[in-house]
């Protein structure tokens, strides 16, 4: 999928899928700091973690197909390349030499 649009559309069906997003292109984390990269909406407000949602189960469910691979550095030049997700929950972390410059597939943020 080339955007959260494409993902949503194959993931709970074809429709509007609202959300709120946000790039990691250039951040600097600390070790152990996350960001949430992608939060869905319903109804103008994001989508609760509440097993009474049907979309919220829907959302949940198929999460499980998805599959990211992303490439980082760290401020010394070091780079990897994390794979996560799918059916397996297996991830993995890969030293690389260096990131990928994105190309016609690359994810679109």
């Amino acid at each position: 999928m080339k955007n959260w649009y494409e993902a949503l559309d194959r993931l709970v069906g074809p429709g509007k899928h609202p959300g709120s997003e946000n790039d990691m292109s250039s951040r600097v984390f600390a070790p152990g700091e996350s960001m949430t990269i992608f939060t869905p909406f319903d109804d103008g407000k994001p989508i609760a973690f509440d097993k009474s949602n049907p979309l919220w189960v829907k959302m949940n469910k198929e999460r499980e197909r998805l599959t990211v691979e992303i490439c980082y550095s760290s401020t010394l030049g070091e780079c990897w390349t994390l794979r996560a997700g799918g059916p397996t929950s297996a991830s993995t972390t890969v030293e690389t030499r260096r990131c990928p410059s994105s190309s016609a597939t690359s994810f679109q943020q």
